[in-house]
């Protein structure tokens, strides 16, 4: 099965931008609720931290003023008041800091809690990940990585900036304009504007490239967790030097994706070193316009004069400081532009997956169902009386979804209750692909094809078992997909009988116990053969009306196979199989041959071909 794969977009500081932060906050704000009690509640403790700040900012003014003056008592007066103001403020700046990590962990609770739902929703991660991803790469790293990275940025670095800078620039800039008039404040606010706007261009391009290492990064993880997750087979390959090779070829492409990142931020972490500290001497430069050009202060005492001096250039180059904040978010910001586009591209997708397949899956809820020349028709669920068909494919064409040449056209054939088919053929004719069609994983071309109401249910067995990671107990993997905490106690009993009757009573000693958690994970600790016996453990745990067999024995010895048939004719357990080997027609009825080009022949078992 090959999967479609869209050329990888590359994001900038731009429309989109605001467009993602918009898409962005349904995803760290669902609803009035933590995040946005979070919010408001590390907003205010951050004003009360700045009121704080600033009276502390005017002690500094009467220091210098009883210094100037020589009063002894004066100075340990402001000496005793400057440090219980510090000791406000820093434990006001430890509360902020505090507040703004709680809110990221409501932010990434948030956003994954909702992302994850889109993903395991009508089988997006399935059709992502198999069939067509457009465009989002490493979804995993989407929502892992990129989710944790954005919101952090955005809990720690940017709200308690962006929030907060119309208080502190509106306090300012009043304070200023009583200091220097108009003058002061155009002069402080020109100088921010300019470097807006020069931001505006030095930022748009690390957006760009922080997605482009993103990318580079999960690539490079996902080769190694391939390695680590194919190690025996690698080694009985020989395949250390071409894997030492492919991952080293992965790491020089991040490395030159990450040299041009930090090539990118270098005018950019200038400028913003530039603008920090030009910003001292703006603030006396300012003091220009009251001391030289009005004469405010002709008047006032050379003993005065400094107090007054120190806190104008606090006021100053407070207000200064409350823009130099703003510049100096340009390269968070740049980061969070394409974290977030990355985040809200994966969102995008996984919606317009999910609206897909909920409208395939709402078309297939008919009774009844006509062959349909321009698509076919899944019909799951439909009543049946005893004597009507299990399966029951009319003139169906089916074919991988990012391709047109079909695999198979025109099937027809129906299999009853009593009747067990045997669908085989080369590789690669499209046996595993009919399976994915009754699975609802892929659509139909045309015809119809209708599944029956089965009491137990049924459940697919694929060609590679799965077992899911998390060093999780015995009982979870054989109870899989239903959660362990769901299935009482009294089961455990049956849970071991099963066990010994496909062979793997010894995985008890193993795990230790049915019910703890284990130190291994299941897949690199069976053999391929152990896994099949596993997988079909969970079968007769859960004894469905019909269990579909995708070469489930092809790692099982014949005479182990026979039993496995044996076991599910004893639990009256109907079944559905592919496979290749003769060994199989003993335990069907019915074939289904589909040769190359999608040629296709029906017959009973009695009348077997080779």
């Amino acid at each position: 099965m090959g999967k479609h794969r869209e050329n990888t977009r590359d994001f900038h500081f731009d429309w989109r931008f605001f467009r993602s932060c918009y898409q962005l906050g349904g995803l760290v704000y669902p609803s009035w609720e933590w995040a946005a009690l979070l919010t408001v509640i590390t907003i205010v403790t951050a004003i009360g931290r700045e009121v704080v700040n600033y009276f502390s900012g005017l002690n500094l003014g009467k220091f210098y003023g009883a210094l100037v003056g020589g009063d002894e008592g004066a100075f340990w007066t402001v000496f005793v008041s400057s440090t219980l103001w510090y000791v406000a403020l820093c434990g006001l700046i430890a509360i902020v800091q505090f507040l703004a990590w709680c809110l990221y962990l409501s932010f990434r609770s948030n956003s994954v809690r909702k992302l994850q739902n889109l993903y395991f929703q009508n089988g997006v991660f399935y059709k992502m990940n198999c069939v067509d991803d457009q465009g989002v790469d490493n979804p995993d790293q989407r929502i892992t990585q990129d989710v944790e990275k954005a919101c952090n940025i955005l809990a720690t670095k940017i709200i308690p900036v962006v929030f907060l800078c119309p208080f502190t620039i509106g306090w300012y800039t009043y304070r200023t304009f009583t200091i220097a008039d108009w003058f002061g404040v155009v002069s402080i606010y020109v100088y921010f504007i300019l470097g807006t706007v020069i931001n505006r261009f030095l930022i748009s391009p690390l957006a760009k490239w922080s997605a482009r290492v993103e990318k580079a990064e999960g690539d490079f993880r996902y080769k190694h967790v391939s390695v680590r997750d194919h190690s025996e087979e690698a080694a009985f390959y020989k395949a250390a030097s071409f894997e030492e090779s492919e991952a080293t070829r992965l790491f020089w492409h991040l490395f030159r994706q990450q040299r041009s990142q930090i090539l990118v931020r270098l005018p950019v972490d200038f400028f913003q070193t530039f603008f920090n500290f030009f910003g001292g001497s703006l603030s006396y430069a300012v003091q220009v316009f009251p001391i030289f050009i009005f004469h405010y202060y002709d008047d006032v005492s050379p003993d005065d004069l400094p107090t007054i001096i120190s806190n104008n250039s606090f006021v100053l180059i407070y207000l200064i400081n409350s823009f130099t904040n703003l510049t100096d978010l340009a390269t968070n910001i740049g980061e969070f532009a394409g974290y977030i586009q990355r985040i809200t591209e994966f969102k995008e997708v996984a919606i317009s997956h999910s609206r897909n397949l909920q409208r395939d899956l709402s078309s297939s809820d008919l009774l009844a169902v006509k062959v349909d020349e321009k698509g076919g028709k899944v019909n799951k669920g439909a009543e049946f009386n005893e004597d009507d068909a299990i399966v029951c494919l009319s003139g169906v064409s089916y074919a991988p979804p990012t391709e047109d040449e079909e695999l198979v056209s025109e099937l027809t054939i129906s299999v009853a209750p009593s009747h067990r088919l045997l669908i085989t053929g080369p590789s690669g004719v499209g046996k595993t692909s009919l399976l994915r069609c009754m699975a609802q994983l892929w659509p139909i071309r045309t015809g119809s094809l209708t599944l029956g109401e089965f009491p137990r249910g049924v459940i697919f067995l694929p060609q590679r078992p799965y077992f899911p990671v998390g060093q999780l107990s015995l009982k979870q993997q054989v109870v899989f997909p239903a959660h362990e905490d769901s299935i009482p106690i009294n089961e455990h009993e049956r849970i071991v009988r099963i066990l010994a009757s496909v062979g793997l009573g010894r995985l008890l000693v193993t795990a230790g116990d049915l019910i703890g958690k284990v130190d291994f994970e299941w897949q690199d600790q069976l053999s391929p053969g152990e896994q099949q016996r596993l997988s079909l453990a969970r079968v007769l745990f859960h004894k469905p009306s019909l269990v579909i067999l995708d070469e489930a024995t092809a790692s099982l010895s014949e005479l182990a196979e026979k039993e496995v048939y044996d076991l599910l004719t004893q639990e009256k357990i109907g079944y559905l199989s592919t496979g290749h080997r003769s060994s199989l027609f003993q335990y069907h009825d019915q074939v289904l041959q589909i040769e190359e080009k999608g040629r296709v022949s029906i017959y009973p078992t009695d009348e077997i071909r080779y």
